[in-house]
């Protein structure tokens, strides 16, 4: 009995292996998938499981045609749990190097000529056979993509309508370790943006008993976004989950960006039928130079290290009408280099205000219906402040502010009388200003320069407030309200 046995199992073995049954078993892989595949080398074990290497994958329909390569594919599975328990469990799965390249931004047109039917190659072909190498190491040739796999002309699977009709309960199956590893990914957007991927890794474990669940996670050493803009790099991803027949979660989520840190997480409710959706996120010491280069603002103002925080909600068939509120803030926080500021820094002859540090830099905001709503900002130096409310729309990105702006009297003495005239004094004693901004966030427009234009008027039109204040030196007997009373 035992020498019966182990005459089946080593012909079991020789079949699974021979060039024959491996090149229609490539021929099977290649109608399932729908795609070329081609192979350097299958090597079956019956009780333990199977080695796929050198994988390419190519279509047609695909651009580059070869879209898919893969170091190799090992697969580790326990033969007794099928036979006795009817489960399927499979040990580890797992894909090392695999690379990807998609360019989704133009249909591929296939150039076919309808005229001639088209032919699907029949049976095994071996190309390059080596002597040296045995037959379960033999280099395998691939298989153009064959007719779909049959259905049951419902278009449901044969198999899976043969357990409906029959109310047989389908095998359990665990996949107790999926592994991929040093993965990645080059894709061409539609709109012709890039996104790659270096390095990516994803283990995780998966269930269908007794309801389907899994977890995992999954890390990026690096995720380049530059096409989008300078700096546009997001290092160290990692995130965790949690998958569920209720939904999935993400407990953690974490990403170094623009010098500083990204944390988050997420819940998804796949019980109603919007598949509502929560989601927090805190960044904090994000480096503001650094994320004005990468959104591509041409006169960056603000410098120093950004911290926030932010919660919305949302559905995931409408995220764009996702809605939420938070908090941000600057620390360290400085006005660079802002036209106004330099011309009246050099009017004073206060070299700080090209690099005005701040006091205060901070608003509250709510996101809603694809707008940020600025509930309330704040910029506030120890001469000058600004504040307001407005909105930006995020599709669109344009803008809508209502400002106010306010001077110290040490700042105020040197306004000439037309512009005192247009400011009204607070409790505090600064003098202050409404003003508008709107309009493009890249080339914003505001009309506080009709605040200016009887300082240009006076000079002839000058262009510059730099021209415009050197132009206003003496008008001290104008400014006798603004100075304080004798003591």
């Amino acid at each position: 009995m035992l020498l019966l046995l182990g005459t089946l199992f080593a012909a079991a073995h020789w079949y699974l292996n021979s060039p024959r049954f491996q090149q229609e078993l490539i021929a099977e892989i290649s109608r399932q998938i729908q795609c070329e595949v081609r192979l350097e080398k299958i090597k079956i074990r019956l009780l333990r499981g199977i080695d796929l290497v050198g994988i390419r994958l190519s279509s047609d329909k695909r651009r580059p045609r070869d879209f898919l390569q893969a170091e190799r594919l090992r697969l580790r599975y326990n033969v007794f749990a099928a036979l006795f328990h009817r489960k399927i469990v499979i040990e580890e799965l797992k894909l090392s190097s695999p690379s990807i390249k998609l360019d989704l931004s133009e249909p591929v047109l296939q150039a076919r000529d309808h005229s001639r039917p088209e032919v699907v190659e029949e049976g095994p072909r071996l190309e390059n056979v080596s002597p040296e190498i045995s037959s379960a190491e033999q280099p395998l040739t691939s298989f153009p993509v064959p007719v779909p796999a049959k259905t049951d002309g419902q278009g449901a699977p044969a198999t899976a309508r043969h357990f409906q009709d029959r109310k047989i309960e389908p095998p359990s199956v665990d996949l107790r370790n999926l592994v991929i590893e040093d993965g990645s990914l080059s894709l061409i957007l539609p709109d012709g943006e890039k996104l790659i991927l270096h390095g990516a890794r994803i283990q995780a474990a998966f269930s269908t008993h007794p309801l389907p669940n899994g977890m995992g996670s999954i890390s990026c050493p690096l995720v380049d976004l530059s096409s989008y803009g300078r700096g546009m790099e997001i290092s160290e991803v990692k995130l965790d989950f949690l998958w569920h027949a209720d939904g999935l979660e993400i407990p953690r989520l974490s990403a170094a960006l623009w010098g500083g840190v990204v944390e988050g997480k997420f819940n998804m409710d796949a019980t109603r039928a919007e598949w509502p959706f929560e989601m927090s996120l805190a960044v904090r010491d994000v480096n503001m130079s650094e994320l004005s280069d990468a959104s591509e603002i041409v006169h960056p103002i603000f410098d120093g290290r950004l911290h926030a925080q932010t919660k919305f909600q949302g559905s995931m068939l409408e995220p764009l009408r996702a809605s939420g509120s938070g908090q941000a803030r600057i620390l360290h926080a400085k006005l660079v280099n802002t036209p106004v500021l330099s011309a009246l820094g050099n009017y004073l002859d206060r070299p700080d205000f090209r690099n005005l540090p701040l006091e205060k830099c901070e608003l509250d905001f709510m996101l809603q219906n694809g707008a940020l709503h600025v509930a309330q900002l704040w910029v506030v130096s120890s001469d000058i402040e600004v504040c307001g409310q407005g909105w930006i729309k995020l599709a669109e990105q344009t803008q809508e502010f209502q400002m106010k702006t306010a001077f110290s009297t040490q700042i105020a003495l040197h306004f000439p009388s037309e512009m005192i005239d247009q400011l009204d004094q607070r409790d505090d004693g600064r003098w202050e200003k409404p003003f508008r901004t709107w309009g493009s966030l890249k080339k914003p427009q505001t009309d506080l320069q009709d605040f200016f234009r009887p300082m240009a008027a006076r000079i002839g039109g000058g262009d510059t407030f730099e021209k415009i204040f050197r132009g206003v030196k003496e008008l001290s007997s104008k400014k006798k309200n603004l100075l304080p009373p004798d003591e």
